[in-house]
């Protein structure tokens, strides 16, 4: 998609190639990935309001109360915090953050990479 901006060997390196390589079978990574980049903490409630407003024509069958408790338990929450790099962390609160100092550049390049994989994934699922 895009060749490595960042030195492999930094910590904004790896996280380019971590997001450039997301191994996805649903857009859920790069969804809080984003969020997450360009506001830096949320709260679960936060990422699942993100994840359902991402993906209306997800789980269609269930009325709305259950949307939102199928998005509390997909498995997107453990992977991202169990990721060796651990780029993504829970503070004392329960709250989600993004373990990396980020530029506004760094920002917008990281969001373009996010925003470009949600879309691949959608168009492969049809969304």
């Amino acid at each position: 998609m895009t060749s490595q901006q960042y030195d492999l060997n930094t910590r904004l390196g790896k996280f380019e190639t971590y997001i450039i390589n997301l191994k996805m079978c649903a857009n859920y990574q790069p969804i809080v990935l984003r969020y997450l980049v360009n506001f830096k903490e949320a709260t679960k409630d936060h990422l699942v309001h993100t994840l359902e407003a991402n993906n209306k024509f997800t789980r269609l069958d269930l009325e709305d109360k259950k949307r939102i408790q199928y998005f509390k338990t997909v498995p997107v929450y453990k992977v991202l915090l169990n990721h060796n790099e651990k780029f993504v962390k829970q503070n004392s609160k329960g709250n989600f953050y993004l373990d990396l100092d980020l530029s506004t550049k760094d920002k917008e390049y990281f969001e373009k990479i996010l925003t470009s994989k949600v879309r691949q994934i959608n168009e492969r699922l049809n969304k």
